[in-house]
């Protein structure tokens, strides 16, 4: 961090599930030079307490929130503070950082909720923050090192205002219009955020989640006289974008070459194409070796992933002799993957 700037950090948490993460998380920050703020250990129990609280979120530069097992106590609105410290800093446009719990059912029954309602509730707020992009944890340390490196990519792509000593500032007016330009920034650049995690404008019409893609692919299968061949043909099918999406986005959670790419839709394609090959009479006792989605459907279904505001080409810099086209999700994509993919409780995953 900068010598001569520290960023206060509003930590927002249950407390008591959460002691020894909050030690850890308080080190990572002080590490940091930043200034660690949470009123999660005062007693928020009235008006003027709440109203305090808010003043104090106005203050921080940057907002985080650790999600373990614990829902927390409610509030006169009858959700829990540490929700409704998010549910402010959002409102406000404040930059956040999410930290869950990776495994919550795996903690210690002491440190998780004890009764139905509040584990529903406590899912309910999981989720919420899971429609921004959010970073997990699977115990203290863990969760002090994923800590400092969102921290630190946070303040690179989001600097916020910060404190100075006194002695470096300049004049009032100056100041003043540092900080009017600054609001004005966070508030652009938050608007920015929640338009890179929303569904892009004028796709409703395109086919997505919930409908059928048509699709070509070429299918290997065993000669039935001579074994030792393989025949090919071509089968027209319909893929569903749901299953599509569900293969695609995992392996592209990091930049990936387009191969990469490719094996993941072939993988949706032999999923679906084998069953109905097999229904065939000519095709059945056949032995299915290989499905390929052809290189014209594996464009279009890249366009269409593109278009929808999905994916997107990586941007890392590689050395001159690597010509691979990588390809990695967007906001949106990695929120749309978190939604599909993560487990939920009470539920077959």
């Amino acid at each position: 961090m900068s010598d001569d700037k520290r960023y206060q950090v509003f930590v927002s948490s249950t407390y008591l599930d959460l002691v020894e993460e909050r030690k850890e998380v308080m080190q990572a920050l002080l590490e940091l030079d930043c200034i660690p703020a949470g009123m999660e250990l005062f007693q928020a129990a009235d008006e003027d307490q709440w109203s305090l609280i808010k003043r104090v979120i106005d203050d921080c530069d940057y907002y985080m929130v650790i999600i373990g097992g614990r829902y927390g106590s409610l509030g006169p609105d009858g959700i829990s503070y540490t929700e409704m410290e998010y549910r402010y800093a959002l409102e406000i446009g404040k930059p956040i950082v999410a930290f869950l719990h990776q495994k919550p059912d795996e903690l210690a029954a002491k440190k998780t909720e004890v009764n139905a309602d509040g584990a529903e509730r406590l899912e309910a707020f999981r989720e919420l923050c899971q429609q921004r992009v959010v970073k997990y944890w699977d115990g203290p340390q863990s969760l002090g090192s994923v800590v400092s490196r969102s921290i630190v990519r946070l303040i690179k792509d989001r600097p916020a205002i910060g404190w100075i000593r006194g002695s470096a500032v300049a004049s009032d007016d100056a100041n003043r219009e540092i900080v009017q330009l600054r609001k004005k920034i966070d508030e652009l650049e938050g608007l920015l955020q929640t338009r890179a995690t929303s569904k892009p404008e004028n796709t409703d019409n395109l086919l997505q989640i919930g409908d059928m893609l048509p699709v070509s692919a070429i299918a290997g299968m065993e000669n039935l006289r001579q074994s030792y061949r393989t025949d090919y043909t071509t089968f027209n099918f319909s893929l569903p974008f749901e299953l599509l999406f569900k293969k695609v986005g995992p392996k592209l959670l990091e930049e990936v070459p387009e191969a990469t790419l490719k094996a993941a839709v072939d993988h949706a394609c032999r999923e679906t194409l084998v069953p109905e090959i097999l229904e065939i009479p000519e095709y059945q006792g056949r032995t299915i070796e290989t499905v390929k989605s052809s290189e014209d459907s594996f464009q279009k279904m890249k366009v269409q992933l593109i278009a929808l505001g999905l994916i997107v080409k990586g941007d890392k810099k590689r050395t001159v002799s690597d010509k691979n086209v990588y390809w990695k999700l967007t906001p949106f994509g990695e929120t749309q993957t978190m939604k599909m993919i993560a487990m939920r409780k009470g539920v077959e995953n």
